[in-house]
């Protein structure tokens, strides 16, 4: 009797661009077509250009071999609203697991053959994980000071169907940044166990990538993001502190002078929350 072919449910978010015009299609578009067979892919496009409608559109696509959902939605719900629209569209198919990708990414045929002949082959892991390289450092898994959990890029995280995946809702307020941050420490609770890959893959960071183009606007979620993890772990304010004095030096640094002036403003919110 041949094997039950592995189901892989593929979440993606964009914001206003299509689905089709990011990096992730077009990889995922280019995967041979014994691969593409395995793949349910759901995209939510967080304020679609001409979407007004309050409910979200479901549209149904094509890109060469690759068959897609993509959900319109006029309202901006970030990662956490995008992943969570996406799961819930693709979980009532009852996927074997579920993938998270950036829009940004780009998915190898290796990757995806190592993913589903682990979740073919080892049934006792729930979750699997690459391992990330930005130039020549690894920055997933990574750490943060004075916790003792291992911390994981959402993107290209792959989670086995159960009982964690099926009651995965992501908290609005970590829409965009610390959404890793979160999804590590459930992880942890849970108790997961989880098969890393030591092949690498290339992910740029916002941060340490392209803080010379890196906007105001997302350095404050950064900011405002990572208080709120500290926060809610109940660490000590002087974590803080030591968060915005770190950042106010990578501005000067780097001559951000505009950016040391966010750094500057959110420091104050901290001082009066």
């Amino acid at each position: 009797m041949s094997e039950k072919p592995v189901r892989l449910a593929v979440c993606v978010v964009t914001y206003q661009e299509p689905f089709a015009h990011s990096a992730v299609c077009k990889s995922l578009a280019g995967l041979p077509q014994e691969l593409l067979a395995h793949l349910s892919v759901v995209s939510v496009c967080n304020a679609a250009h001409g979407t007004i409608a309050d409910d979200p559109v479901i549209e149904e696509h094509q890109a060469g071999a690759l068959s897609y959902r993509e959900v319109l939605r006029s309202d901006n719900r970030g990662l956490a609203g995008g992943y969570n629209a996406g799961l819930q569209i693709a979980l009532d198919e009852a996927p074997d697991a579920a993938l998270f990708l950036n829009a940004d990414g780009w998915v190898e045929a290796w990757y995806l053959t190592w993913l589903l002949d682990g979740l073919r082959r080892q049934p006792d892991r729930e979750a699997f994980v690459p391992t990330l390289i930005s130039g020549a450092r690894c920055v997933s898994p990574f750490r943060k000071r004075g916790i003792a959990l291992n911390f994981y890029i959402i993107g290209w995280l792959c989670l086995r169907d159960g009982p964690f995946l099926r009651q995965l809702r992501f908290p609005d307020e970590f829409w965009l940044d610390g959404i890793d941050y979160w999804l590590s420490v459930k992880m942890a609770e849970a108790g997961l166990r989880i098969e890393r890959t030591e092949r690498c893959i290339a992910h740029n960071l916002s941060v340490s990538d392209q803080f010379g183009t890196l906007p105001g606007w997302r350095y404050r979620n950064i900011l405002v993001s990572e208080r709120r993890f500290l926060r809610w772990q109940k660490r000590p304010f002087r974590e803080i502190l030591v968060v915005h004095v770190r950042a106010l030096a990578r501005c000067l640094r780097y001559r951000r002078f505009d950016l040391a002036q966010v750094v500057a403003k959110e420091f104050a919110v901290a001082l009066h929350e």
